[in-house]
């Protein structure tokens, strides 16, 4: 992703990804200091799945440039139910403090 003055594309835009009727949306929610905590806004929405018990800890993946990195990851906050569920979560990882500045 080019995060240039110039580009039109922000590391803080969300991401959308719409699949198979599962709109997922995730937007990182920068930190104002490198920290190894990271918060990140998540919703679905669908309408043929029911989402009560989906767990964000066994699901999620953090992708820093094109590699994978090990994570923890904490539910701050969940709304919702059925088809519809949003939540915000906060994932550690110390690689998150050797990424190059945003």
């Amino acid at each position: 992703m080019d995060t240039s003055e110039n580009s039109t594309t922000k590391m803080t835009d969300p991401i959308i990804d719409d699949r198979e009727g599962l709109q997922v949306v995730a937007q990182w929610v920068k930190q104002e200091k490198p920290s190894s905590e990271q918060v990140f806004s998540i919703n679905f929405n669908n309408h043929a799945i029911d989402l009560d018990d989906f767990q964000f800890k066994n699901n999620i993946n953090v992708l820093l440039g094109d590699r994978e990195i090990p994570i923890q990851i904490e539910e701050l906050k969940r709304e919702g139910s059925g088809h519809h569920l949003s939540a915000e979560i906060k994932v550690e990882s110390p690689d998150f403090t050797q990424a190059p500045p945003w």
